[in-house]
This record gives C-alpha cells, sequence and structure tokens, in this order.
C-alpha cells in the first residue's frame, strides 16, 4: 500500500494456495518443520533439537522485554508436540484491531514492538501477546486458529514489521478469582489431553493440586523451578522412553521444551486447560543500537494457562538460568513504571530475566517480568539507530514537532495512549495531520521529508 492507513482498510487478499514459507527450521531451532508452505506441518520432538548458535536473527526495537511467540502446539504424542486444528483466515498486511480479538479485561494499555530480520525466516510473525494491530509490507498476512500470524513468503534480511500489544492485567488477585471449568476453550478437547502420561507423573500432579486453578498453576511451575536444573547438554532421550518421565523422574535436567511440556501435560492432567508456545526470548540489548539483538540461542519454549475471563496467560517453567537470563537492558523501563506494574505482569518467569532491573530482580520468581507496559512516547524519543539504521530525513524533526504540539494542547498524553488514540480525544486539525505522520513513519518506516516537517511546524507556530 502507499501508505499506513488510519480508516478502515477494504483489501483484495491473494489466494494462498500457492503460499510459500520458508520450510528450513534453522532459524527456529526447538521447530521442525516439512512440507511445503500450503500443507506444512511443524513439530517439536523432544527426542532431537536443532543447534542454538550466536547467530542474531533479529533487531527488535521494543521499551519493554517480552516473549517474541510464534507457534503453538496442541497435541503432544510420544514426544511430540503437532497442532491439531489448521484452519485459518486471511487478512491484510495492516490488521487493525476491529479485525482482532478485544482488549482482555482491565487492560492496562499496549506497547509497540520494531522488528528487523537479519537473516532469512520462515513466514512466522513473532511478536508479544494479545496482538492489539499489527503492519508487515507483505502481500497479505494469514491467522491460525492459535492466534499466530503467517507471511505468504519467508521473510527476507532487512525486512521489517510493527506490532502493537496488549498489556493484560494479571494479577494473582484477580487470576484467583477467575475460576476454570473443565471445558476446554473453543470446543478444543485436546487442551485437556494428558498425551499418555505415566501413572507416576499424574500422581506427582495430583500432590501438587490446590482448591484453586491458579494457586495449582504456581505450585506446579514453583516445584519446577525449585526442583529440576535448567541444561543445554542433555544426553539422548533412551529408546522406549516418554521423554517427560525420562525428564522428571530421571535425569532431572532439561532444557525449555521438557520444563514446558511437563508443566502442560500435567496441568492437563489436573482438568485445567494449557497448550506449548514457542519463540524466542526478548535477547541482548546493545546500548549502541538501543535495542535487542534475537539470537538463535534465545528460542524458547513456554506454556500457555486458559482462564475463562482471561484467555490464554503465559506461564513459564523455566528455571533462573533460561534464554532470558543473559538479558541487559536500559534503566530508563525502570523509571517508566516498571515497579508500578509488576503485580500485573505475566506469571512464572524467571527473576533472572529481570538482569540489569537492579532491586527489580528481587522479585519472587512466580511473579516476574515478560511483559511491562512503556509508553509509545518514550519509546518515540528514543528511536536513533546505528549507522546501518540512521533516522530517516525528517524522522527527528517530526518527534520533536509532535513533542512541542503535546506541549500546547490543554493536556499531554497519558501514559497508556497511544498517538491516535490522544488524537480522537482532543480537538485539532494539525494533530490528526501530525498523527498521521507519526503513524506512517511507525508502522511503515515512511518519514516526512524536512520540508513537509517545516510545513506542519508553520500551522501551530
Amino acid at each position: 500500500p502507499s501508505g499506513v492507513p488510519i480508516s478502515p482498510l477494504v483489501i483484495s487478499l491473494p489466494n494462498f494456495t500457492s503460499f510459500r514459507g520458508d520450510m528450513e527450521s534453522a532459524a527456529l531451532p526447538l521447530v521442525q518443520v516439512t512440507g511445503d508452505s500450503a500443507g506444512a506441518t511443524s513439530s517439536i520432538d523432544l527426542h532431537y533439537r536443532g543447534r542454538l548458535g550466536d547467530a542474531p536473527v533479529m533487531y527488535v526495537r521494543t521499551g519493554a522485554p517480552a516473549y517474541w511467540r510464534g507457534l503453538v502446539f496442541d497435541t503432544y504424542r510420544n514426544g511430540v508436540w503437532t497442532a491439531s486444528n489448521h484452519s485459518y483466515r486471511e487478512l491484510p498486511p495492516y490488521v487493525p484491531p476491529r479485525l482482532l480479538p478485544p482488549a482482555p479485561p482491565d487492560n492496562l494499555g499496549t506497547f509497540v514492538q520494531t522488528f528487523r530480520v537479519l537473516r532469512p525466516l520462515p513466514g512466522v510473525i513473532n511478536a508479544a501477546y494479545p496482538v492489539q494491530s499489527l503492519y508487515a509490507p507483505v502481500a497479505g498476512l494469514r491467522e491460525d486458529a492459535y492466534g499466530a500470524f503467517h507471511t505468504p513468503d519467508r521473510l527476507r534480511p532487512g525486512q521489517t514489521y510493527s506490532v502493537v500489544s496488549y498489556l493484560p492485567n494479571y494479577t494473582p488477585e484477580i487470576l484467583r478469582a477467575d475460576e476454570n471449568v473443565d471445558d476446554a476453550p473453543s470446543g478444543n478437547n485436546a487442551y485437556l489431553d494428558a498425551g499418555l502420561l505415566s501413572q507416576r507423573a499424574k500422581h506427582l500432579a495430583a500432590g501438587l493440586l490446590t482448591t484453586n486453578t491458579f494457586d495449582t498453576v504456581m505450585a506446579v511451575t514453583t516445584y519446577l523451578q525449585h526442583n529440576y536444573r535448567y541444561t543445554l547438554d542433555l544426553p539422548p532421550v533412551p529408546s522406549g522412553r516418554d521423554p517427560v518421565d525420562w525428564f522428571l523422574f530421571d535425569v532431572k535436567t532439561g532444557y525449555c521444551e521438557q520444563f514446558a511440556t511437563a508443566e502442560t501435560l500435567m496441568l492437563r492432567s489436573l482438568g485445567i486447560p494449557a497448550r506449548l508456545a514457542t519463540g524466542y526470548a526478548t535477547g541482548d540489548y546493545d546500548p549502541i543500537l538501543n535495542q535487542a539483538v534475537v539470537r538463535e540461542r534465545d528460542a524458547h519454549a513456554w506454556v500457555e494457562v486458559w482462564f475463562p475471563g482471561h484467555g490464554w496467560v503465559a506461564v513459564d517453567p523455566t528455571p533462573g538460568v533460561s534464554p532470558l537470563a543473559a538479558t541487559r537492558f536500559p534503566s530508563h523501563w525502570a523509571a517508566g513504571g516498571i515497579a508500578r506494574l509488576l503485580p500485573h505482569l505475566t506469571i512464572g518467569a524467571p527473576a533472572a530475566a529481570l538482569g540489569s532491573l537492579g532491586a527489580l530482580a528481587a522479585l519472587p520468581a512466580a511473579i516476574a517480568v515478560a511483559v511491562v507496559v512503556v509508553l509509545l512516547y518514550a519509546w518515540l524519543r528514543r528511536r536513533r539507530w546505528s549507522r546501518r539504521l540512521r533516522p530517516q530525513p525528517g524522522e527527528s524533526e517530526l518527534l520533536r514537532l509532535y513533542e512541542r504540539l503535546q506541549r500546547r494542547m490543554a493536556r499531554r498524553r497519558a501514559p497508556p495512549e497511544t498517538p491516535l488514540e490522544y488524537q480522537h480525544a482532543m480537538v485539532s486539525e494539525v494533530l490528526v495531520d501530525v498523527t498521521q505522520a507519526v503513524n506512517e513513519g511507525v508502522y511503515a518506516g515512511r518519514w516526512p521529508d524536512t520540508k513537509q516537517v517545516r510545513d506542519l511546524a508553520e500551522r501551530i507556530s
């Protein structure tokens, strides 16, 4: 498209029968992909694991650490995860909020991520979940039954896409009040299938059962974090052994897939719907580029648990020595409201994930950072690229103009507001034009030139 639409978009989508993605899974080291993309099947085999090297996969500009969620799996058999539902719907390259599920209850706001691909990747949009809106410069998108987004072709080096994600309000009090039921969401009974979990594993899970769904989830999470060790140096699973049973009762060490699989199946055996999610940890913060560098070794797996009133909630049973543990992020996040929002974050992420956030790393492992809110305004102010990614002409001038315009308005933009939400709350013709220019720059990378910014500035002087 010639620009990122502010109003609803109607677009004729291509036929996906010739959908061509990258079937090489080197950049998705946890996932094996077979077949062409029109009928591709993905799986995770706990008997094997791809090599996790240090090669960069993508840069991510974000004001907050999060899990970059990709593919989701619901069916486990003989050590292998697959997805049972192959349905999908076609979407335009810009997916506005009206085409996606509404904000979670008591949502705290939104935050923006911009991804820059560094190597050929399979056509999977990794992003913080749940997604409010997204833009990818491709012919069209498709959303699968698990809320993951796919592109018609593999992602190429240098390609960028932007995502706006919600910040759900997950506090222990709220989730304790959201009692689970024995009915799987959307009628998918796979979410309650324990996958032939051994009797002794079921007995272990039953010993952690409480009278409350949330507390049961936390009991299983804490048990795995405290009694098992994370390692990448794992011997092959013995022939004839189930990888989960072998992990729980023999070696008692494993990588993230073992931890996430064990918790998913243990929760299912207790009547709690759960599934396996994969993607990447946040990556390593690069102070020169002012962004996270996501590498192959940041590939990660975690659990999503169903709470009827809130949907799928991410839970991470992997101990502190996890792909997130090496993450280093700037201290301005702590000043940007993290401390105020800590009780609302994704549950179960290891406290070590907080890295350089200082005193915040002392939080209990059960309630630690996975997703935090940040002002889009603060994110925009810090858009300084390296020599390879330096600002386009007019970018810095437009952002300074946007700051000046806010100072002249009756009120400044509140922390949770996006520029578009702020514009709708104010009555200003020039604010509409400036907001549209900012959104086109952020989502499409099309910043106005210096003369266009001067023309806008003259209208408010």
